[in-house]
């Protein structure tokens, strides 16, 4: 694999897709981690495949673990592929905590309980298999508020708003910059039966304070949004997408509280 520059990367916007190819005589065991690693979606051709990551941060740091199995490397304009066709097949239910999340179109391999959640992330990151998704959906009972105000923030596919209504959340907000992820996450409330006022309205222009802010972003992308967090935030931070021993300019007094797979959940108590 080419040496990558890995600040670079993270800079790239995060709506653009990045495609992986990886050839291997262990296929199986490259999907399964694919997927762990936060593939879009797989497709395989001829003795290799195809994975697509949702932004370049996330193709450079699965590459680094893909290549263990097999040379990899990135070949996105080099190929055409329809990356939210290819995830389709791939798609299956995750339980987490007390949610069971799977796209409309499949039916859970487990029996969905109340907390069911129907998510299609469409054109968006947020299908409930990443760890840094997970980490935040184990945790959001105990942190959502019965009757409190959630904000989103970088909602994608509003797997996490949405969950937070099911709660009993009393007013979730979702934003992100990208208007596929607003429209997927307004798509997918009205799947869920649940209210969220979801916009692109930069984290920086958000009016009010909010009981719990929830953020799934890369180091790179959270330095910027520090003092905003900060200010909207009156109860409590919760920031995933954090890889182990990493930090944050302007977040340093955030405490790890929980790990998976190399990724952490932090939590700061704002006041």
């Amino acid at each position: 694999m080419d040496p990558i520059d890995e600040q670079a990367a993270d800079s790239a916007p995060a709506s653009e897709p990045v495609v992986v190819r990886v050839e291997s005589a262990e296929p199986d065991l490259v999907a399964d981690r694919a997927w762990l690693l936060g593939a879009l979606g797989l497709e395989e051709r001829g003795d290799a495949w195809l994975i697509t990551f949702p932004h370049r941060s996330a193709a450079v740091r699965a590459m680094a673990t893909l290549a263990t199995f097999g040379p990899v490397r990135e070949v996105s304009g080099e190929v055409d592929v329809d990356w939210v066709a290819t995830a389709r097949p791939h798609a299956r239910s995750h339980e987490v905590g007390p949610f069971v999340v799977h796209p409309p179109w499949i039916t859970p391999e487990v029996g969905a309980g109340p907390l069911a959640l129907v998510i299609d992330p469409g054109p968006t990151f947020g299908h409930g298999g990443h760890p840094t998704t997970q980490l935040l959906l184990r945790h959001l009972p105990t942190a959502v508020e019965s009757e409190g105000s959630v904000l989103d923030v970088g909602c994608g596919s509003g797997v996490l708003a949405i969950a937070a209504a099911r709660l009993g959340a009393r007013a979730v907000t979702a934003i992100d910059v990208d208007a596929a992820a607003v429209t997927t996450t307004l798509a997918n409330a009205h799947r869920n039966r649940v209210t969220i006022d979801a916009t692109t309205t930069p984290l920086g222009e958000t009016v009010g304070r909010f009981d719990l802010v929830l953020t799934n972003l890369t180091a790179a992308d959270l330095a910027p949004l520090a003092p905003h967090l900060r200010r909207v935030a009156k109860g409590r931070l919760l920031v995933s997408g954090l890889l182990v021993d990493q930090s944050v300019s302007g977040l340093e007094d955030l405490t790890t509280i929980d790990r998976q797979d190399g990724w952490v959940l932090a939590d700061l108590r704002c006041r």
